[in-house]
């Protein structure tokens, strides 16, 4: 077990474990995407969804459990890097070249998508911050608070942060993982370009739809 901890401690572990936590996100966010997209097919449809997750906790829970423990071997890793390359240079550096400005904005980036989550758990799970919310009502629920067009707003622009963290990260995994080679960088970048308008594209067009009238 010595050897894993220190891989794990190791500069080039903890890049691991931010690249696989990182792909686990994003299979749970293309998931999240898939699940919330039946809203379109009506609110039967997605309330019957939501229904046949509640009702089976033994499948609910360890995926959300799990999900805890990868958002924070995430933040682990990120916070222990960062710690790392400021004591590295505490004098920090004149002028940012570019791997600094992506690695600056991966952090800013992080750091909205981390308050976002919190905000998103809190508006449309646990109703907390939402005025006008029915348990158990997932239509009613997201129709309403994307009527509002200040919270279309703040979850638009969130994706779009959301975007830009996710882009930068799945273009490291792959170079972390391995796929570092000129011929299969430019095949690396456009999949991580793909995989983000998905994964963004969807998350937006929701609140855009709600707000064009297309949903009720």
């Amino acid at each position: 077990m010595s050897w894993i901890l220190r891989f794990y401690t190791s500069n080039i572990g903890l890049k691991v474990v931010m690249a696989l936590t990182g792909f686990a996100m994003f299979g749970f966010l293309l998931g999240h995407l898939v699940g919330n997209l039946q809203i379109f097919w009506g609110a039967e449809i997605i309330n019957d969804y939501a229904k046949m997750l509640h009702d089976h906790p033994t499948v609910l829970w360890p995926v959300r459990l799990g999900l805890i423990g990868i958002i924070l071997a995430h933040i682990h890793a990120a916070v222990t890097l960062t710690r790392r390359s400021m004591a590295a240079r505490p004098e920090g550096y004149r002028k940012l070249n570019r791997s600094k400005r992506v690695e600056t904005g991966m952090r800013l980036s992080g750091v909205v998508v981390l308050g976002f989550i919190i905000y998103h758990l809190l508006h449309l799970t646990a109703g907390t911050v939402h005025s006008d919310y029915i348990q158990g009502d997932v239509y009613h629920n997201v129709t309403t608070a994307f009527a509002n067009p200040v919270v279309a707003i703040v979850y638009m622009v969130c994706n779009v942060l959301l975007g830009v963290h996710l882009f930068h990260g799945l273009w490291s995994m792959f170079r972390t993982l391995g796929v570092s080679n000129p011929r299969y960088d430019r095949l690396a970048r456009g999949a991580a370009t793909a995989l983000t308008l998905t994964i963004v594209g969807g998350n937006v067009f929701m609140p855009l739809a709600i707000l064009a009238g297309l949903l009720k």
